[in-house]
């Protein structure tokens, strides 16, 4: 009919196109009629909507992330103590604001092991054995107080720490979080 005229004039170009794939329309007409399901098209779009689902889950996940973050800050930013997380896949250390200022840093994060620093001196070493020794069953290591040394001022302060493991089986040791608070004893010399 279209091809006769009978339904109006159309464009020489789309009649030719028509022309082109008129089996490709007769199979598809000829399968929906019998109630077929063209499987790759069902495919590509089970594709579509996982990946789209995957992209949404990914996303809303980076931003639960970065919110926890900025709640983390919020509620650190006004205490008065050194907070830290070690990172034992890249051998970080992550410093509170307020911890980087009180040791001098300039960034909040520090390379214990590969830059000359004192964050924590042979104190370091000590901290993180006790936190090496640790399972996942028994993460905190007991709170104690030990004599720090920082810029010439020695002051007696309290170690609180956590490591944390991954949900592996066994779990693994990817690092340690913790709090060093000045206890507020006297100056030593």
């Amino acid at each position: 009919m279209i091809m006769d005229g009978q339904c109006g004039a159309f464009n020489p170009l789309l009649l030719e196109c028509l022309k082109d794939i008129s089996g490709n329309i007769a199979h598809e007409l000829d399968m929906d009629s019998k109630g077929e399901i063209d499987k790759q098209m069902l495919m590509n779009v089970t594709e579509e909507i996982i990946e789209d689902k995957i992209s949404d889950q990914s996303s809303y996940s980076s931003k639960l992330l970065e919110a926890e973050h900025e709640k983390r800050v919020f509620f650190t930013s006004d205490i008065k103590e050194i907070q830290f997380e070690y990172d034992a896949q890249v051998e970080t250390v992550s410093l509170s604001e307020y911890g980087a200022k009180l040791l001098g840093y300039e960034s909040s994060v520090i390379y214990p092991y590969r830059e000359k620093n004192e964050f924590l001196g042979d104190k370091g070493a000590e901290l993180i054995s006790k936190l090496r020794s640790t399972t996942a069953a028994a993460p905190d290591i007991t709170p104690y107080e030990t004599d720090i040394t920082y810029n010439g001022k020695t002051s007696r302060y309290k170690i609180i720490a956590r490591s944390l493991w991954t949900k592996d089986n066994p779990p693994k040791y990817i690092g340690a979080l913790g709090r060093i608070i000045d206890t507020g004893s006297e100056e030593k010399n």
